[in-house]
């Protein structure tokens, strides 16, 4: 049984991210960050789109660095590729069945997740369930070697 060395953590917290609208001037953002050296994990700070001035970031969880940060769009729900780390208080972690999930992206629809396995030569599905924010494995997938980027746009 192949072992995951990288796990896909679905954190929950109170957002206060609020959709983009015409004359919105103050976003919250959030920063995910290496641990190596002090940082603990994922920050937040406002940005001020009026003056593009930012403000002091706060921790708005531990975990050890969260490469890559997507946001569901109920915006109930962080998931962030997390390495091995178990400090924060997560929904649960879902195994992505290989050693690399490089980057991933939520559907507009907010019903699944596309994941890069980079090393695993393919791009698979997740199903979200909304209520909870878990991911449910899929048996959809598509290869393509080395896969490092996933976005969605309009057809």
């Amino acid at each position: 049984m192949l072992r995951c060395s990288y796990w896909l953590t679905v954190v929950l917290f109170s957002l206060s991210v609020h959709c983009a609208t015409q004359g919105q001037e103050r976003f919250r953002v959030y920063l995910g960050t290496y641990t190596d050296d002090g940082s603990q994990g994922i920050y937040h700070c406002e940005f001020n789109a009026h003056d593009g001035s930012l403000s002091p970031v706060k921790l708005a969880g531990k975990t050890n660095s969260p490469t890559f940060l997507a946001f569901h769009p109920n915006e109930k729900f962080i998931y962030a590729v997390d390495p091995d780390s178990f400090e924060l208080s997560p929904v649960g972690h879902q195994a992505t069945g290989i050693k690399t999930p490089r980057n991933f992206a939520i559907d507009p629809t907010g019903r699944f997740m596309l994941v890069a396995n980079q090393s695993g030569g393919n791009v698979c599905v997740f199903r979200i369930d909304s209520a909870t924010g878990e991911l449910i494995p899929t048996e959809a997938k598509t290869q393509i070697a080395n896969p490092v980027c996933v976005r969605f746009m309009k057809l």
